[in-house]
């Protein structure tokens, strides 16, 4: 392996030394950020003094850890643990520029790197209404909230007047959002309440909930 270079980094919220990074902000309390620009060969040497480390930025494969004179360890991104150090070296096989937090305290990541799959959850329980047949003209409640539902759909009767365009508002709201036309449906994904509008007295929509 070749030996071990100290060489200048940088951090947030400290200064450099003389070729290397000095240790006169690392007895304060805290941790700092420190970015390197990795080889892919040499070993470069942070001086600090610290009780954690975390690997805040990894982009490509993992790099070798030396805390003091101790073996090299081999960590990924949003890797860290408790180590008691005065002097840590880094090193990657790959060329890759890196980012990591040092100090004293504790460092989180909740990134997730890597592939994942997520599936939705199918409705489990469907509610068929009786057929809403409105007297008269005017604005009514079609649907109330609901937090248990998944989604709802409004029907509208083939028989209903041919001409008989329904509006559908938020619950006493006062513009129209939304239409349907005899013999057609709507899909609402969400938990919240509907009103309708209607022209005609007697038109029918059905509704069916899925929860």
């Amino acid at each position: 392996m070749p030996s071990a270079t100290s060489v200048a980094v940088s951090a947030v919220g400290a200064n450099a030394h003389g070729g290397g990074f000095g240790n006169s902000q690392s007895i304060k309390r805290g941790m700092d950020d420190y970015i390197l620009s990795l080889d892919g060969t040499n070993e470069q040497v942070i001086n600090v003094t610290g009780d954690f480390f975390h690997c805040l930025v990894v982009p490509t494969g993992p790099i070798l850890l030396r805390f003091d004179d101790g073996k090299q360890l081999s960590r990924f991104q949003a890797q860290g643990g408790r180590r008691y150090y005065s002097r840590v070296g880094v090193q990657s096989t790959i060329a890759q520029n890196v980012t990591l937090s040092l100090g004293f305290g504790y460092a989180t990541d909740a990134r997730i790197s890597g592939n994942f799959s997520a599936s939705f959850k199918p409705s489990t329980l469907l509610t068929d209404s009786p057929p809403i047949a409105n007297t008269a003209a005017g604005q009514h409640t079609l649907v109330a909230a609901n937090l248990n539902r998944l989604r709802f759909t409004v029907y509208s009767d083939p028989l209903n007047l041919g001409d008989a365009v329904i509006y559908f508002r938020k619950t006493g709201g006062a513009n129209n959002i939304g239409f349907i036309v005899p013999g057609t449906y709507q899909e609402f994904a969400g938990v919240y309440g509907l009103d309708y509008q209607c022209t005609n007295g007697g038109d029918k929509l059905y509704i069916t909930e899925e929860s």
